[in-house]
């Protein structure tokens, strides 16, 4: 799958993602917080300029050894400030044949902190992130 592009986001549907997240997640954020939080970041990053699927992978039990299907998704991209996207988000599927996202990591580099870095430490900072290829 890498290369894939993502299905754009839907802006505002906060509440309907928030639903989709595991209890986990939950207990870390209030919906307030997760929501506010999430909005501030796409403000902060501005408008989508690519976001493309890099892997898929599917877990048969988890790290810790918790058995059952989870499903890993490693993304990277470009928004209009912020050249440098990655992430992924781990799901678990549940009982009703639903998913419920279970980790969600994002990390950017922003036009301003980008332009001070040379490409050495550019490429570093992509394998700190674990930025797929």
């Amino acid at each position: 799958m890498v290369g894939r592009r993502c299905a754009p986001i839907v802006i505002g549907r906060y509440r309907e993602a928030w639903q989709r997240l595991g209890p986990a997640l939950h207990k870390q954020w209030s919906f307030e917080q997760w929501r506010d939080a999430a909005a501030a970041g796409m403000a902060r990053a501005g408008a989508v300029r690519q976001r493309d699927m890099r892997k898929v992978t599917i877990y048969r039990s988890s790290q810790s050894g918790t058995p059952g299907t989870y499903a890993a998704v490693d993304f990277t991209g470009r928004f209009a400030n912020a050249d440098t996207y990655c992430g992924y988000l781990v799901w678990s599927e549940q009982a009703d044949g639903g998913f419920l996202l279970l980790r969600e990591e994002e990390n950017y580099i922003y036009n301003p902190t980008g332009a001070r870095l040379t490409p050495e430490q550019r490429a570093k900072m992509r394998g700190v992130f674990r930025c797929a290829e």
